[in-house]
């Protein structure tokens, strides 16, 4: 009879480690699970869908472009504003040139400036794309990492004007990589 019974302790001893290694086990993917989904997926979620602002309130905020000024009203001898047209997956060149001389089809080279404005600061990080006309534009630096480059090689070569004579401002932010 002992021996059964030290068996049978000894088989309890077996079942309550491993019971334990099973609540352990347990334990451990509930915190993992929970720290997945609070941490990755719900921000993931809200980033994609709830955390984008109305690129709507972006439009309005500028104020300081009257709502008609057209791109040939800029006081400068020429402008340039990129933005990154979604519908036909191209990148737009807005400028004085442009709407000028290039009439592709599909493409609106006459909306507004504060429309051409508000369409390449319409950067997917914080605000939904802005869309004029049923077309669907977002942030320039889609285009390059810096678009100032694009406008540097646009005073050059399509209007001609000499290296000397550029000044460049450039609003908004570069990617900058590290060396």
């Amino acid at each position: 009879m002992n021996k059964i019974d030290n068996e049978l302790a000894a088989l309890k001893v077996s079942i309550d480690t491993q019971r334990g290694y099973k609540n352990y086990a347990a334990v451990s993917m509930f915190t993992l699970m929970y720290t997945f989904w609070r941490f990755v997926i719900i921000p993931l979620i809200y980033y994609l869908f709830v955390g984008l602002k109305d690129s709507a309130e972006l439009r309005d905020s500028l104020t300081f472009i009257p709502a008609d000024a057209s791109v040939q009203d800029a006081i400068t001898k020429d402008i340039m504003i990129t933005a990154w047209d979604l519908n036909n997956r191209t990148p737009r060149f807005f400028s004085k040139w442009y709407q000028k001389n290039e009439q592709t089809p599909g493409f609106n080279h006459n909306m507004s400036l504060k429309d051409m404005v508000w369409t390449s600061a319409s950067t997917q990080y914080y605000f939904k794309p802005a869309v004029v006309d049923g077309d669907v534009y977002v942030s320039g630096t889609n285009i390059a990492k810096s678009p100032a480059l694009y406008a540097y090689l646009y005073a050059t070569e399509k209007i001609g004007v000499p290296e000397e004579d550029i000044r460049m401002v450039s609003i908004g932010s570069t990617i900058e990589e590290p060396d």
